[in-house]
């Protein structure tokens, strides 16, 4: 991501590096809407084959026809350990993955990632309850993300 932002200051664009940053955000900010709303649903997704299968009960066993066993309580607890966005960052993520595929050329791609860091950069810097925003979408630690993020900012 970050030669993305240095390419762009030299003017310089990497059509290839910026469609890797963006489809790696484009993905994981579906995939966790994907997730919440089968979860909202009574419904899991199959990590190993993708299947959407129903939950009948909450503590039940759900067997996926590829031979997986889930239970819909432990599939929500994974989530939350995992830091399945929601909160603001629902709205955030949505407003990507929606907008990510209608982008037309390198400079509005370009835009959509800057807006989608803008607001990793708000989440992080403010300090708000709970997670960042940034979280599900940049490796590392808070603090590491955090100075990665003001490094691109220039302070």
């Amino acid at each position: 991501m970050i030669r993305v932002y240095q390419n762009d200051a030299k003017g310089l664009v990497d059509n290839d590096l910026l469609d890797d940053v963006g489809y790696t955000f484009f993905a994981r900010c579906k995939q966790a809407r994907d997730t919440r709303e089968c979860l909202e649903k009574g419904e899991i997704i199959c990590h190993h084959c993708g299947t959407i299968n129903k939950a009948t009960s909450y503590a039940g066993l759900i067997a996926c026809p590829c031979g997986y066993y889930y239970t819909y309580r432990e599939y929500r607890r994974s989530c939350n350990a995992n830091s399945m966005p929601g909160g603001r960052a629902t709205e955030i993520f949505n407003s990507f993955a929606d907008k990510w595929p209608l982008c037309k050329d390198e400079k509005e791609k370009m835009m959509l990632i800057d807006w989608l860091v803008h607001e990793c950069h708000v989440s992080v810097m403010t300090g708000g309850q709970g997670r960042s925003v940034c979280v599900n979408l940049i490796e590392g630690t808070i603090a590491q993300i955090k100075d990665m993020l003001e490094m691109l900012a220039g302070n």
